[in-house]
Order: C-alpha cells, then sequence, then structure tokens
C-alpha cells in the first residue's frame, strides 16, 4: 500500500462531470490532516471500485462485499454518510 505520497498537482486534475470530491480534517489518526473524503454523485451515475485481496478484510469492506453481493449499493453508500453526518454533528469544534 503506498502511503506518504505528496498530493497531486491540482493542474494534474481533471474534472469528471457529475462528480464531486472534498476532503475535510476529521482527526481519523492525526489531527490537524485531511483524512476524509467525500464523493458526491450525480443521480444515474454509474461506479466501479477494487477491494482489497488481503486474506483478513475490515469490517466494512465485508459489509460493503455482501452488500454488492445482494444488490444493495445504494443503502451502503447512504448509511457510510449518515455515519459521516452524525460523526461531523458529535465531533466538537476546535
Amino acid at each position: 500500500m503506498a502511503v506518504n505520497l505528496p498530493p497531486p498537482d491540482p493542474a494534474s486534475l481533471h474534472p469528471v462531470p457529475g462528480v464531486e470530491l472534498g476532503v475535510a480534517m476529521a482527526g481519523v489518526r492525526k489531527a490537524d490532516r485531511k483524512d476524509l473524503l467525500v464523493m458526491r454523485f450525480a443521480e444515474g451515475a454509474a461506479v466501479a471500485g477494487v477491494f482489497t485481496q488481503n486474506r483478513f478484510c475490515a469490517a466494512p469492506v465485508i459489509l460493503a462485499k455482501r452488500n454488492l453481493e445482494e444488490g444493495d449499493v445504494r443503502c451502503q453508500f447512504e448509511a457510510c454518510v449518515k455515519r459521516c453526518r452524525r460523526a461531523c454533528r458529535e465531533t466538537p469544534s476546535a
């Protein structure tokens, strides 16, 4: 896994119609670090993803795989958004 990579040059990034990205400092591991990526897709957008090939997978990965097998992708995304919103409300302001 690649770690400690420098951020890309914004000029080298190309916009993708229907996709909006945002970052925030959630304090997941360290303070004062942009460690949360929020993605917003236009209605009707199609997406693809890949999963780890490791033998051990964290619970969110296992749940996401199960939801994909059951065809319940929107449910997985909405549950993640709700957890992020709740975490943001519960995090005291600095």
